[in-house]
């Protein structure tokens, strides 16, 4: 399967001709365009002079040019605009080209390798299908399903070959177990990697691990935390402190492998303590503070990252010292472990006898953590010099009136939009979640208390019912449930823009807004999916048609 290329798109694409480059986080999206409108029309080309490329999604791009001004022209400066990460829809090219730069290119690659195809879009344009050119020392084959090359036109299977492709991934454990242990030089130290083939195997092994007395780690995203799912069950019922990075990503179908929170909030009621990171340095510093959670309370952590936009993303932070993490997370000592010495069961069969006690233990166990991490994350802070982590963060929550409450690194565009609207007189705050679950129910009825109304933005949808985040907040909340909004955002990696958020908080402010809203739904999509559907009673597959509808650009190397 081809997807547009992202992750390896931000470490190679456009530096082959060496142009400088600047990478657009959805966080910080607007490339320095947002004080264009404060340049005159005559020197805002001069604003990007030293920006002479740029690396952005799709999603990003739409964003980009929804806050140019008006009346802006396109910026010659840009010599190279790379775009990666999604389909570029025909409409989205003519405007990108008429709007801001004709000099467009994309690249593409498998979902978790390289970038293999690069090229001007412009090429691209009305030939359903193209991607670019194979880049120089990358090789490709299109071979069938007996391994054997196809004839050029042929649909078949690539075979991908290239210096920055990782070597031995399955075939050799031996020696990817050496590749992936080798870091700059050094070694994982006492550590082993263990090579698994699939994310469920990667949980039991993870299981066996901690239950043997290890320390154990593993990461996931979308459908391998699905894939997983049986097994990310008996580690919370076993009480083993496994801590498991999520970089959250969308749960198909249709194919989709953009951020939003649908992997982690599948898994809610599972049984692990759930933290949410706003940016990279909260992600590196959850980490270290899920392991001394994890451990003290005998409960497995996820540390959840959005997918993408902090995974993928350039951005500085704080590597604390061995001696700093050594004072803050003390030597491990399990709480239960397999010893041929003192033979023990862990798993064993419970039944109606005894279950509903196992259970009700686990939950007082995340009671218990809604006391430790605040107490922690002030250590933290006294240990690392940097306030990060704890249940929940307010911004300028003492006189507000609307207040938005959210997870994860959309907070930054969130406070941004709120320092906007801030200047305007608007009584407005923010309160973002760190610790999902448990759920901290007295620190966001705290958080609440002076608001007039609130608004819930998630980037997860309860089919048929419509917000997850907001039945918490809701039941929270000591004001009336109609006061509770719910804007489901970001669906898919959507992009969620300072216009768009402004609008939304206005209509919540003014009380105009509905119960639930999607924000920046295209209407007429839907509204054409409903007429084939009236019309033809074989209508087709819904994701498919809208593609049609959009004009996208397809996918193929040619």
């Amino acid at each position: 399967m081809f997807f547009p290329g992202l992750g390896r798109l931000f470490v190679t694409s456009g530096f082959l001709e060496g142009p400088a480059q600047v990478v657009i986080s959805d966080g910080d999206r607007a490339l320095v365009l947002a004080g264009l409108s404060e340049v005159p029309a005559g020197d805002r080309d001069g604003v990007l002079e030293d920006r002479d490329g740029a690396i952005v999604v799709p999603g990003m791009l739409e964003a980009i040019l929804d806050e140019l001004p008006a009346d802006s022209l396109p910026f010659a400066s840009i010599e190279r605009f790379e775009i990666g990460g999604g389909e570029v829809p025909a409409r989205l090219y003519e405007r990108a080209s008429a709007r801001l730069t004709p000099n467009l290119h994309v690249s593409w690659s498998p979902s978790e390798t390289d970038v293999v195809a690069q090229g001007p879009l412009s090429a691209m344009v009305g030939r359903p299908g193209a991607v670019g050119y194979v880049i120089p020392g990358v090789e490709v084959q299109a071979v069938d399903e007996d391994d054997q090359p196809v004839p050029p036109g042929t649909d078949g299977i690539l075979r991908i070959r290239s210096a920055l492709c990782v070597d031995h991934y399955l075939s050799d454990p031996a020696v990817s177990a050496q590749v992936f242990r080798d870091v700059d030089g050094g070694q994982l130290e006492p550590c082993e990697f263990i090579n698994v083939e699939s994310e469920f195997a990667a949980m039991s092994v993870a299981i066996g691990a901690s239950a043997a007395g290890a320390r154990a780690y593993t990461a996931t995203a979308s459908q391998g935390l699905l894939f997983m799912a049986e097994a990310v069950f008996n580690a919370a019922g076993l009480g083993l402190p496994i801590v498991m990075t999520v970089a959250n990503r969308a749960i198909g179908a249709p194919i989709n492998i953009w951020n939003d929170h649908t992997d982690a909030l599948s898994q809610r009621d599972c049984g692990w303590i759930q933290l949410f990171a706003e940016d990279n340095q909260e992600a590196l510093d959850l980490h270290i503070q899920a392991f001394r959670l994890a451990e003290e309370l005998s409960l497995p952590v996820m540390v959840c990252m959005d997918g993408f936009i902090l995974t993928h993303a350039y951005e500085r932070v704080d590597v604390p010292t061995q001696e700093q993490v050594d004072a803050y997370l003390p030597p491990y000592e399990p709480r239960q472990v397999l010893d041929p010495a003192d033979p023990v069961s862990i798993g064993a069969m419970v039944g109606p006898e005894a279950f509903m006690e196992v259970r009700f233990l686990a939950h007082a166990k995340q009671q218990q953590a809604l006391q430790l991490i605040p107490a922690w994350a002030s250590e933290f802070k006294r240990i690392f010099g940097r306030a990060s982590g704890g249940l929940t963060h307010g911004y300028h929550l003492d006189d507000a009136e609307t207040v938005v409450v959210a997870l994860g690194s959309v907070l930054g565009t969130i406070k941004d939009t709120v320092d906007e609207m801030r200047e305007q007189g608007v009584k407005i705050g923010v309160l973002g979640i760190t610790c999902f679950r448990p759920w901290p129910t007295a620190a966001v009825r705290e958080a609440l208390a002076g608001a007039k109304r609130v608004l819930v933005l998630e980037k997860s949808l309860a089919v048929g019912l419509g917000g997850i985040v907001s039945n918490n907040v809701a039941a929270s909340y000591h004001g009336a449930s109609d006061d509770v909004y719910t804007v489901i955002a970001g669906l898919g990696g959507r992009s969620i823009t300072r216009g768009s958020l402004h609008r939304i908080f206005a209509a919540a402010a003014a009380g105009s807004l509905e119960p639930v809203t999607f924000l920046d739904l295209d209407h007429s999509l839907v509204d054409r999916v409903l007429a084939r559907e009236r019309e033809h009673r074989r209508s087709g597959p819904i994701a498919e048609g809208i593609l049609r509808d959009l004009g996208v650009v397809a996918a193929k190397i040619g």
